[in-house]
C-alpha cells in the first residue's frame, strides 16, 4: 500500500482538492493511504468530513520560520517583474509616498526579475542554508509516505513541507493553486518539486518564464473544482427561486460583490442596479440577485423591492483563522453554480467568478468604476491591467463597464441578445479551463499516481 501526504493549510485548497473528485478518487483507492495535514484547529473539522478507512487527518503545530528563511523569502517578491507586480509596488509604495521604497524596490525587481542566474542563486542557498521544520519532519518520519502531494507551491507552510519532504528524498507533486499566483508574485517558486501540475497552459508558460521550470516537468490538468459544471445536477429553477426567497417567475441579474475592503463600493453598485432594472421597459419582469463575497464579514442590508440579498450559505468560519482561511463547502459551491445556470446576465469585478460565468455560457459585465473618484492606484480600475487577466479582455467574452452609463447600456444590450458575444465566452473556456470535460479532478490523480510509478 502506497500513503500520500496532502497538506491543506488554506481553506480554498480544500475546496480544489478535499472537495472534488480528486480525494474521492484517491480515497476510493484501497492500494493508497491518505494522510491530510491540518491546521490544529481544523483537525476536527477536517476528520468528520473526510476521515474514513484509510484517510487519517494529522494535527500540525503553528509552523514558524526562522530569520534565515524570511530573509531568502524576501528575495523571490523581487522575480517576476510583471504588470501587475509592478501596480502593486506603485499601490504600497508609491501612493504611500515611500519613494525610496519604491525606487529600491523597482530596482531590486529588474534586477532579479531578468537574470536567471541570479535567481538560481538565491534557489541554491536557500536550499542548503534554510533547516528543515523540527514538527513537519518529525511528521513525515512518523508517516514514511511515498508522495507528498503540494496544493499550493508558492506558499510558505506548503513550501516548507516541499522542503522537508526534497531532504528526505520522497516523491513529490506540486500544483500551483490559482491562475494568478505566479504574475501577482505570491512569493514564487522557491523549492521544486519532481514534477509540476497546473490548470491551464497560461500558468504553464508562468512557470517557465517567471519561476525558471522547465516544460517537461509540467503538466496540464484543468480545474478539478470545475467538474462541478459538468457533472454536477443543477436544482429546477422554480424550486431554487423559492429556496432564495425569489420571484420564480421573474428573471435575474446576479451581482457578486468585490469584497474585502470595499468600502461603499457594493452598496452603490447594488442601488445602481436596483435604479437600472426599476426604469427599463426591457427590465420589468427581472430582479436583481446578490450574495455576498466569501471573505468578508460586512453584512449588506439593502431594502429594494427588486433586490434579493443572499445570506452566506456553505462557509465555514474559525475563530482562530483569517478571512480568506474561510471553508468553502460543496453546499456554496452548489449555490453559486445554481445562481450562475439560472441567472440571465453576470455582473462582477475582475477575478475568478468571470471564468465560473463562462463556463455556463451566461453574459458577464465586469465593473471597472469606483462608488467615488478614485485615484488609479485606489481604484478598482487597476485591476484590469493585471496580467493573468489581460487573456479574459483580449478574449472578447466580456463587457467592461468603465461608467455608470457604460453598465445601463451593456445590460440592457445582454438583455437583449445573450447570445452576444458568445464565441469570446468559449474562448474564455478553451484558455482558462484547459477542458471543461468534468475530467480535471481524473487527470489530477492520474499525474498523482504516475508520479509514484515512473520516478
Amino acid at each position: 500500500m502506497k500513503k500520500i501526504i496532502i497538506p491543506i493549510f488554506h481553506g480554498h485548497l480544500a475546496r480544489n482538492i478535499l472537495r472534488t473528485d480528486v480525494f474521492k478518487i484517491l480515497a476510493d483507492n484501497r492500494e493508497l493511504e491518505i494522510v491530510i495535514y491540518a491546521p490544529d484547529y481544523k483537525q476536527e473539522y477536517y476528520t468528520k468530513e473526510f476521515g474514513a478507512d484509510r484517510v487519517l487527518v494529522e494535527r500540525v503545530p503553528t509552523i514558524y520560520f526562522s530569520k534565515i528563511d524570511k530573509f531568502f523569502r524576501y528575495f523571490y517578491f523581487y522575480f517576476v517583474d510583471t504588470a501587475t507586480t509592478k501596480i502593486i509596488q506603485q499601490e504600497q509604495f508609491l501612493f504611500k509616498k515611500r519613494y525610496f521604497k519604491y525606487v529600491t524596490t523597482r530596482l531590486l525587481t529588474l534586477i532579479f526579475g531578468h537574470l536567471v542566474i541570479l535567481r538560481k542563486l538565491v534557489r541554491f542557498f536557500d536550499r542548503a542554508l534554510v533547516g528543515n521544520n523540527k514538527d513537519l519532519d518529525l511528521l513525515l518520519n512518523k508517516h514514511s509516505p511515498d508522495l507528498v502531494f503540494i496544493p499550493s507551491i508558492t506558499s510558505d507552510q506548503d513550501t516548507m513541507l516541499l522542503r522537508c519532504a526534497n531532504k528526505k528524498n520522497i516523491l513529490t507533486v506540486g500544483m500551483v493553486r490559482s491562475w494568478d499566483n505566479i504574475t501577482v508574485n505570491k512569493g514564487n517558486v522557491r523549492i521544486f518539486p519532481d514534477k509540476f501540475i497546473v490548470h491551464t497552459k497560461f500558468l504553464k508558460e508562468d512557470l517557465i518564464k517567471y519561476a525558471d521550470a522547465c516544460a517537461e516537468m509540467i503538466e496540464v490538468v484543468g480545474m478539478s473544482h470545475f467538474d462541478y459544471y459538468t457533472n454536477g445536477a443543477r436544482q429546477p429553477r422554480e424550486e431554487f427561486m423559492k429556496t432564495l426567497g425569489a420571484d420564480p417567475h421573474k428573471r435575474y441579474i446576479y451581482f457578486m460583490p468585490i469584497g474585502l475592503s470595499d468600502g461603499e463600493q457594493d452598496r452603490k453598485i447594488i442601488e445602481y442596479l436596483a435604479d437600472i432594472i426599476s426604469r427599463h421597459h426591457e427590465l420589468m419582469d427581472y430582479q436583481l440577485l446578490v450574495t455576498s463575497h466569501p471573505n468578508t464579514d460586512k453584512a449588506l442590508e439593502i431594502t429594494r423591492p427588486n433586490v434579493v440579498m443572499i445570506p452566506p450559505r456553505g462557509i465555514v468560519s474559525f475563530t482562530n483563522s483569517r478571512l480568506v482561511d474561510r471553508e468553502i463547502t460543496t453546499e456554496a459551491m452548489e449555490l453559486m453554480a445554481d445562481l450562475i445556470y439560472h441567472c440571465a446576465l453576470v455582473v462582477n469585478y475582475q477575478g475568478t467568478s468571470t471564468i465560473d460565468a463562462a463556463a455556463f455560457d451566461r453574459p458577464i459585465i465586469n465593473i471597472a468604476f469606483d462608488d467615488k473618484p478614485r485615484p488609479y492606484l485606489n481604484s478598482v480600475r487597476r485591476f484590469y491591467d493585471f496580467t493573468h487577466y489581460l487573456p479574459i479582455i483580449r478574449s472578447g467574452g466580456i463587457k467592461i463597464a468603465h461608467d455608470l452609463s457604460e453598465l445601463e447600456t451593456m445590460i440592457v444590450e445582454y438583455v437583449k441578445n445573450p447570445s452576444l458575444d458568445q464565441k469570446g465566452r468559449a474562448r474564455i473556456v478553451e484558455e482558462q479551463c484547459y477542458r471543461l470535460d468534468g475530467r480535471a479532478s481524473k487527470r489530477t490523480v492520474q499525474a498523482l499516481l504516475s508520479t509514484l510509478i515512473n520516478l
